[in-house]
């Protein structure tokens, strides 16, 4: 439609007027306070730190000297690129379960990095149909003052991903243990139901995820 035409114009100078009626509302609420949704994106290391603002990368995400176990959910795994990003002296030392999706060359070649590393269990969920794999890219951190955190993410395990291209990371409050261990939230819920589809493989972290309070989590799974 020609910019010169009547309705045109009226149609552009509505665009514009809400626009600008738009801006002063927002000019009107200098001191609007939002709730930190927890969500991030990661550090793009080609990119100079003015263009990664409030980015996090995996070391950071995995750098507490608190940090004393962790459950790693995924699909690729570079085993090798995963641990260098934990504090040296923990690399070997943290328990650490990786519950991922590879299967031929791909698992033997993860098996085969596994024998460097002690204290890492590989999980291999089984399947409910033989088509597809698991996709599943999160995870659980535990921490020695008896807090843990839930981070589910968009980057497989593997340094390409985490490098030079940007993912979306949501990052859950450091969660207390209950007082009251019968209590919970539809959070929880939902999160323990996806757990208790894994069986019998994640008894033990199904357990040990249940003694923590997740009703500070705002957001829905």
């Amino acid at each position: 439609m020609s910019e010169n035409c009547p309705e045109g114009r009226s149609k552009r100078q509505k665009i514009e007027d809400s626009s600008k009626y738009s801006i002063e509302v927002s000019n009107n609420q200098p001191n609007v306070a939002y709730e930190d949704s927890g969500i991030k994106l990661t550090t793009v290391e080609a990119l100079p730190a003015s263009e990664n603002i409030d980015c996090v990368s995996l070391s950071s995400i995995l750098s507490s000297e608190n940090l004393i176990e962790m459950v790693q959910f995924n699909y690729m795994v570079e085993l090798e690129f995963l641990m260098t990003n934990l504090p040296k002296s923990k690399q070997k030392i943290i328990p650490t379960t990786i519950v991922h999706g590879l299967s031929g060359e791909s698992e033997k070649y993860l098996k085969d990095e596994a024998k460097l590393f002690k204290n890492v269990k590989l999980i291999s969920p089984r399947l409910p149909i033989p088509y597809g794999t698991h996709h599943t890219k999160a995870m659980l951190l535990f921490y020695a003052n008896s807090t843990m955190r839930l981070i589910i993410h968009t980057a497989n395990a593997i340094r390409r991903d985490w490098a030079n291209k940007t993912q979306g990371v949501y990052m859950s409050p450091f969660l207390l243990k209950k007082r009251n261990i019968a209590s919970s939230s539809e959070f929880e819920s939902d999160f323990m139901e996806y757990l208790e589809s894994y069986g019998d493989k994640l008894n033990i972290i199904r357990n040990k995820v249940k003694e923590y309070d997740f009703s500070t989590i705002k957001v829905e799974l």
